[in-house]
């Protein structure tokens, strides 16, 4: 899948899911270029933290930088 993705002009981050995962999971997937593992079941909030992180790396590697919302740049807008 890592090989397949890395061919793509905009590869997207990849996120392991395993119902066994461990440490050793873990560290095979990030040496092959996995983003992270996530266990399964799911926990909401390392789901959300997991995707949410990835998904600004992804944004500020490709994409264009993101302002962080703050009460000043949010009445600007």
């Amino acid at each position: 899948m890592l090989e397949q993705i890395a061919l793509l002009a905009k590869p997207p981050y990849l996120v392991v899911t395993s119902r066994l995962a461990d440490d050793y999971l873990w560290a095979e997937a990030l040496n092959l270029g996995a983003y992270d593992v996530l266990p399964k079941p799911f926990e909401t909030a390392e789901v959300e933290r997991v995707l949410g992180s990835a998904w600004l790396h992804w944004n500020w590697q490709y994409g264009s930088p993101i302002e962080p919302l703050t009460a000043a740049n949010a009445a600007a807008r």
